[in-house]
C-alpha cells in the first residue's frame, strides 16, 4: 500500500514545505526505551570549530567573528574576534550588507534582541547567525526572565549550528518577523522554546530540537507554541521532555510538520494537558506528515475545532494514561479530533488521515467526535479500549462518509469523555 503524498501548506521565504512517498509496510515500530536523539551537549575537544580554526563556518573576510577570547573593543574581524555575541549584533546593525556572525567554539553568555521594524527600521533584516555546532557553539543565559533571541519585525534573519540554553522564551519571533532556524537544540527554557506570535509571522524550521522546557509563570513548559495568525514549516527535529504540549498550534494560519519527533510531553503540576501535538481555535491549515509521536500523556495529537488538519504516514504509539482533572474520565488516546460545542456543524470541522499508524494507548487509538472526517490505510495495535472490534470511534454526529476503514459508532451515552478545554495561551510579552 503507498500514497503519494505532498504537503498543501504555501510556500514560505521559498521553500516548499515537503513531498513524499513512503510504503507504510515498511515503517517500523518504535521501540520503547530513552529517546533515539543524542541530547549531550557537552563541550568536546575537538569539533570543527576546534583549534583556534573556523571549521565550516562560512568565513568571508568580512564577517563579524564572536569568540570566548575575544575583546568587545576588537573591530570583529578574524584577527580581532569580538567576545559577546550582543556586541557583534552592534557591528552587523552598522552594516547594510555583510551581516554574518561567526561565533566560535565554547560557551557564551546573554542572547540577542533583533528589533527590525519597532526601534531600529530595518537595520536587522538579513543578519545570520551562524555558530560551529551544536555542542560546540553554546549561548547560555542564567537569566530566567530573558529572552535569548528576539525577534520583533525583523526579516531573513538565520540562526544556525548552535545550542541555546536557558531563557523564558528562547527564540520568540512577533510583529510580522520571518526566520530561518536550522541545525538548533534548545535546552532548559522556561514557557516556552520557540514562539511564533502574529499574522505576517513566518518560520522556517530544519532540525531544531527543543528539550526539557520547564513551567514558567502558566505553569506550562512548551517545546514550540505557535498562535495567532503564524505560518510555520517544519522538517526533523521536534520536541523533548516539555510541559502541557510539545507542540501547541492556537489560531494559526498555516503549519507543516514533516519528520518531526513529539516524545515525553507531561501534564502541569495540576495534572491538565500533556499532548503531544495540540491545535486549538480554529487553526485554518495543519498538515502532519511522516511525524513520529511517542510516549506522551493525555494525547499524542488533541484537535480542537480542527478547520483542517491533516495526518499522513505518521505513528502514534504509547501515549499514556492521563485523567479530566475533575477526575471524571480517564484518558490516553493516540489521536483525538472534536468540536468545540455539542451543537457545532461537523462540516465545519475537516479531518484527513491517511496511511497511520496507532498503537500501544492507554485508551482508543484515534476519537473522532462530531467533525468530518476521511480514514484510510490506519494501522492498530494494543490499543487498551475497542468498540466494535476497533480502537477507531468516531461520537457526536461525526461524518465519516469519506472513510474506507472500518469505524466504531458510540452512543452519545457511551461517549468517551474528552478534555476540550484550550490550554493556555502565551502573551506578546514574556
Amino acid at each position: 500500500m503507498s500514497a503519494n503524498r505532498v504537503c498543501l501548506a504555501s510556500t514560505i521565504l521559498g521553500l516548499l514545505c515537503c513531498a513524499c512517498d513512503k510504503d507504510i509496510q515498511d515503517t517500523q515500530w518504535p521501540e520503547t526505551g530513552d529517546s533515539p536523539v543524542d541530547t549531550d551537549t557537552t563541550e568536546p575537544d575537538e569539533g570543527p570549530c576546534s583549534g583556534g580554526g573556523w571549521g565550516a563556518i562560512q568565513d568571508p573576510d568580512n564577517a563579524i567573528h564572536v569568540r570566548t577570547d575575544g575583546s568587545d573593543v576588537g573591530d570583529g574581524n578574524v584577527g580581532d574576534p569580538v567576545a559577546t555575541l550582543e556586541q557583534a549584533v552592534e557591528l552587523a546593525r552598522a552594516r547594510s550588507t555583510d551581516k554574518l556572525i561567526a561565533l566560535g567554539q565554547g560557551t557564551f553568555t546573554g542572547g540577542a534582541d533583533l528589533e527590525g521594524a519597532t526601534d531600529l527600521g530595518e537595520t536587522d533584516n538579513g543578519t545570520v547567525i551562524q555558530g560551529c555546532g551544536v555542542g560546540e557553539t553554546i549561548i547560555e543565559t542564567s537569566d530566567g526572565s530573558a529572552t535569548v533571541f528576539h525577534l520583533d519585525g525583523a526579516s531573513g534573519v538565520v540562526i544556525q549550528g548552535l545550542t541555546s540554553r536557558g531563557g523564558t522564551r528562547n527564540v520568540q519571533a512577533l510583529n510580522g518577523a520571518n526566520a530561518t532556524l536550522e541545525d538548533l537544540i534548545i535546552e532548559d527554557a522556561t514557557e516556552v522554546g520557540v514562539f511564533a506570535h502574529g499574522t505576517n509571522v513566518e518560520l522556517v524550521l530544519s532540525d531544531v530540537e527543543v528539550h526539557d522546557t520547564q513551567a514558567g509563570r502558566a505553569g506550562v513548559g512548551y517545546g514550540f507554541a505557535f498562535q495567532h495568525g503564524a505560518t510555520v514549516t517544519m522538517s526533523g527535529g521536534g520536541a523533548w521532555s516539555n510541559v502541557a504540549a510539545g507542540v501547541l498550534l492556537d489560531g494559526v494560519t498555516e503549519v507543516c510538520l514533516d519528520g518531526v519527533t513529539i516524545e515525553g510531553t507531561q501534564p502541569t503540576s495540576a495534572g491538565w494537558f500533556g499532548r503531544g501535538i495540540s491545535v486549538q481555535n480554529a487553526s485554518a491549515q495543519v498538515s502532519i506528515l511522516d511525524s513520529t509521536v511517542t510516549r506522551n500523556a493525555d494525547a499524542g495529537l488533541f484537535a480542537v475545532e480542527p478547520l483542517s488538519v491533516t495526518v499522513t504516514g505518521s505513528t502514534f504509539h504509547e501515549t499514556g494514561e492521563g485523567a479530566i482533572p475533575d477526575g471524571t474520565e480517564a484518558t490516553g488516546d493516540g489521536m483525538v479530533f472534536v468540536r468545540p460545542t455539542d451543537d457545532a456543524n461537523p462540516s465545519l470541522f475537516n479531518v484527513t488521515l491517511q496511511d497511520n499508524i496507532v498503537s500501544s494507548s492507554a485508551r482508543a487509538g484515534i476519537v473522532l467526535d462530531g467533525v468530518t472526517a476521511s480514514v484510510s490505510g490506519t494501522i492498530q495495535k494494543d490499543n487498551d479500549f475497542s468498540e466494535g472490534g476497533t480502537s477507531l470511534v468516531s461520537q457526536g454526529s461525526a461524518d465519516l462518509s469519506s472513510s474506507t476503514d472500518d469505524i466504531a459508532t458510540m452512543s452519545d451515552t457511551e461517549a468517551l469523555g474528552l478534555n476540550v478545554t484550550d490550554i493556555d495561551v502565551l502573551s506578546d510579552e514574556p
